[in-house]
């Protein structure tokens, strides 16, 4: 949008409350879905001060930052003054959407209480999804540490990751299932590439195959994957201070562009915290999902660590705003 048609549509606005230039950015963007650059915003805000808007005289004051910031809130609450509406607002009649996003089980670490938690309550919500993001086994035995003799197998991770599968989907009905890759289970792709090269590629060795999963339900390891308003992945970032980790995921994707989701999903680090941010493009936020492992059972935690046992439950109605969120802490 051009400074033009920002001083057409926006300048008696502007020149009426006044608005500043990040203020009128961030109107802009709610509204129309994509911000004006701050160049054309700053133009139209100057030619406001000179002359005012197409039927307004310029500002008496300066724009107030107390008075924006009040304004902006008004705005993405939906209480602007707008013409009285002679039937139900489109938004209010679009059906309300669920999703339980659990991870972080490490089977055969997995928290047997919590596990059942999760499972009693997916066969009460019946979400519209269930997400598994990541690192559902533990693949003690592949990984590049030191290997205990008595680690469990590969296979006895697979089939209790089956199991707890068949549990998920007895537990939701019709609700669509979802699995996202984690660092455990990417062990297994680096074992067959380092340790057996030559197996490399099979797919009776593949793990979405081996557990059981179509193509739809699969997201590879660094993939994102889209529910409604939400950018899900296990996530690369961590903090060992709740919250950071999704304020590290947040920040890093409003800087390099790929914010394009109102909230983003990552868990890994056992952690349930969540961090929101006013940008150009209106709220974003981030959260961490918990964990399903239970620390006593997995013999490379000397001491109790920071992990916060649970899951996050999230209703929306648009893909476009912030979703309701609802972390659950479970052990």
């Amino acid at each position: 949008m051009t400074a033009a048609d920002l001083w057409t549509i926006y300048g008696d606005e502007v020149a009426s409350v006044p608005l500043g230039v990040g203020t009128l950015q961030q109107i802009v963007a709610h509204r129309e879905g994509t911000a004006p650059s701050h160049h054309a915003a700053r133009v139209c805000v100057h030619r406001v001060t000179a002359e005012g808007g197409p039927s307004t005289s310029p500002p008496a004051t300066k724009p107030d930052q107390t008075v924006c910031k009040r304004y902006i809130a008004v705005e993405l609450a939906g209480l602007r003054d707008e013409p009285e509406e002679t039937s139900t607002p489109a938004a209010e009649c679009r059906p309300i959407e669920t999703a339980l996003i659990l991870s972080d089980v490490h089977i055969p670490y997995q928290h047997e209480r919590a596990c059942d938690a999760v499972l009693e309550r997916i066969l009460r919500m019946k979400p519209d999804v269930v997400v598994a993001n990541g690192d559902i086994i533990d693949a003690k035995s592949l990984g590049r540490f030191a290997r205990s003799p008595d680690a469990a197998r590969i296979g006895e991770e697979l089939d209790g990751a089956e199991t707890f599968f068949a549990s998920v989907r007895q537990a939701s009905g019709k609700s669509r299932i979802r699995v996202t890759e984690g660092n455990h289970e990417l062990r297994l792709k680096r074992y067959l590439m380092t340790d057996a090269a030559g197996l490399f590629g099979l797919s009776c060795l593949d793990l979405r195959s081996l557990l059981g999963l179509t193509p739809a339900e699969w997201t590879a390891y660094g993939k994102t994957l889209r529910i409604g308003p939400m950018a899900i992945s296990h996530g690369r970032l961590l903090s060992s201070i709740t919250g950071f980790s999704a304020r590290r995921a947040l920040t890093a994707a409003l800087e390099n562009g790929t914010a394009t989701a109102p909230m983003i999903v990552v868990s890994h680090c056992h952690r349930l915290g969540a961090f929101t941010r006013a940008t150009p493009l209106g709220m974003r936020g981030a959260v961490e999902t918990g964990c399903l492992a239970d620390w006593e059972r997995a013999d490379y935690c000397p001491t109790k660590p920071n992990w916060h046992v649970g899951w996050v439950e999230a209703e929306w109605r648009s893909a476009d705003e912030l979703p309701m969120l609802r972390p659950v802490l479970a052990g």
